[in-house]
């Protein structure tokens, strides 16, 4: 009876034991594995159409949301296409814009898109999206490298066809004839800069340079020069800059002059893609995956999914709602990849280990109790 007891005894042993090591397992799931509980699924995809009113080639350079608008200028031979995205799994061509010039990206303004590239910079009505019209050009300027709008002012940084490269401030109350306002001559500043402006502040990003801020009630009076290391561009989120590195991103607080560096990201891979920013999610590229980051708590970025892209990289994206669109540029016809952000289930194990740990302790501790009171009953 002893030796019965015994060896029962151990069984009880091993199973109170198992459910211990499985209760340890919900502690290592909730704290590692909800970290990795976001993917991506792909849902469709568009691809541009050659047709008689458009070029024979055509190279997607931006992509931009306004609304329920998808915003697509081409490089080629230079033009613009909109996208009806108010469904993201079906978006639809309504209309497009080809002049034959370089486009290099367009700055939307209620019903109105300034379409800049190489020479000029073309004013088009997009009211009716089926019917754009050209209404309007700004001449006089060279190749542009970034336009934005705020509160009626257009700010575009060009090179000014000599040897310096400079930025203009347009008032642009009259959508169609805007009116020169301002002009600043950057001499060795580089072509490539990137511009970002809320109601405050104007950003200029240096690629590969320092980040300049300056105030938009006197541009240029004062300007706060921060070095960033390897910086590729930047985007607005509220009170947030969001800046693209080569090894990651970094997060500043802009509610005053000098930014506050407040939250880094580095990149498991080199960040040499694109980027896209949301309210609680950055979208990374390289050339082999996206790295998903939460930033709903912008001073501890995130990782919280991943997603492989078979060898191709995105020349731009965009994301619409729970929604990603990859643009990449295959030989003479674009493609958008749509993807869909979903939730993993980081919920599943942890319910299961509990369960299958609480019904391992309970039968141990009752085998346990059952065999001893049998014990004694039988001594």
């Amino acid at each position: 009876m002893k030796k019965r007891f015994k060896i029962a005894f151990h069984f009880v042993f091993l199973v109170i034991l198992s459910g211990i090591v499985l209760f340890s397992h919900i502690a290592l799931v909730t704290t590692q594995g909800a970290r990795d509980d976001r993917y991506l699924i792909k849902r469709g995809s568009w691809s541009w159409s050659r047709s008689a009113e458009k070029p024979n080639t055509a190279y997607i350079n931006n992509l931009d949301l306004v609304t329920d608008r998808g915003y697509i200028s081409y490089r080629g031979e230079g033009g613009l296409e909109i996208l009806d995205v108010s469904e993201p799994v079906k978006p639809v061509s309504l209309g497009s814009f080809y002049d034959g010039d370089i486009s290099e990206g367009v700055a939307v303004y209620g019903n109105y898109a300034y379409l800049y590239g190489n020479s000029q910079m073309d004013i088009l009505d997009v009211t009716d999206a089926t019917n754009i019209e050209k209404v309007g050009v700004i001449n006089g300027m060279g190749p542009v490298s970034s336009a934005v709008i705020n509160n009626n002012l257009l700010y575009v940084w060009h090179n000014n066809q000599t040897t310096k490269n400079e930025l203009d401030i347009f008032n642009i109350s009259n959508p169609t004839s805007p009116e020169w306002v301002n002009e600043l001559n950057f001499t060795g500043c580089p072509f490539h800069v990137r511009l970002a402006v809320n109601d405050e502040f104007l950003f200029m990003m240096i690629i590969n340079g320092n980040l300049l801020v300056t105030s938009i009630e006197d541009v240029g009076s004062t300007f706060v020069s921060y070095p960033v290391l390897g910086l590729q561009d930047g985007f607005l989120v509220e009170d947030l800059l969001m800046v693209r590195q080569t090894s990651g991103f970094s997060i500043y607080n802009i509610s005053e002059l000098s930014p506050d560096l407040i939250g880094s990201y580095e990149s498991r891979n080199v960040a040499d893609g694109d980027i896209a920013v949301t309210d609680s999610y950055v979208f990374l590229t390289d050339y082999t995956s996206m790295e998903i980051v939460d930033i709903s708590a912008p001073t501890m970025p995130t990782l919280v999914g991943f997603y492989e892209k078979g060898g191709r990289s995105p020349d731009e994206m965009m994301v619409v709602d729970e929604f990603v669109y990859l643009a990449f540029n295959d030989i003479n016809s674009p493609e958008i990849l749509i993807l869909e952000l979903q939730s993993k289930s980081p919920w599943l194990i942890p319910v299961i280990s509990t369960a299958v740990g609480v019904i391992g302790v309970g039968t141990g501790i009752g085998l346990f109790f059952w065999l001893r009171k049998r014990n004694l009953s039988n001594s």
